[in-house]
């Protein structure tokens, strides 16, 4: 069992995508949706949301599309994760009212939710481009 979806890997990739793409124009939802071999329509409310929370930079117009909001190695893959979760989070409130879920659940979960979350913020997107880059260099 992964402790991250497969929504959540996808938008990693999305914003490492973007961080190579920086030295270069905006590239645009449709374009990233491609490299990543998913619908546009899956992947635009999830930039959306990295937007909202200061990971991506979202430029409107026809030459428009999505930059990252700081440098690489400012931006965490907590930072990522937690972008897309809050704003999952804030339509599973209801789930909460639950005591079950928090009064039990949650509070025996939280250790474990925080070094997940520690471990999380010890990537940053400059060393994924790092890693990306030595796996792309063709073998001698």
């Amino acid at each position: 069992m992964s402790l991250v979806s497969l929504k959540e890997l996808l938008v990693v990739a999305a914003v490492l995508d973007v961080a190579e793409h920086a030295d270069r124009k905006p590239i645009a939802a449709r374009a990233l949706a491609h490299h990543l071999k998913i619908s546009p329509r899956y992947l635009e409310p999830l930039l959306q949301a990295l937007a909202r929370r200061g990971v991506l930079k979202s430029i409107r117009g026809s030459r428009g599309g999505y930059r990252l909001a700081r440098e690489p190695n400012q931006i965490t893959a907590d930072a990522i994760l937690r972008a897309v979760r809050n704003s999952a989070d804030e339509q599973d409130s209801a789930a909460m009212k639950s005591p079950l879920v928090s009064q039990v659940v949650v509070p025996h979960l939280a250790s474990a939710e925080v070094a997940f979350s520690m471990a999380l913020a010890r990537i940053t997107v400059a060393g994924l481009m790092r890693m990306a880059k030595m796996i792309q260099r063709p073998a001698a």
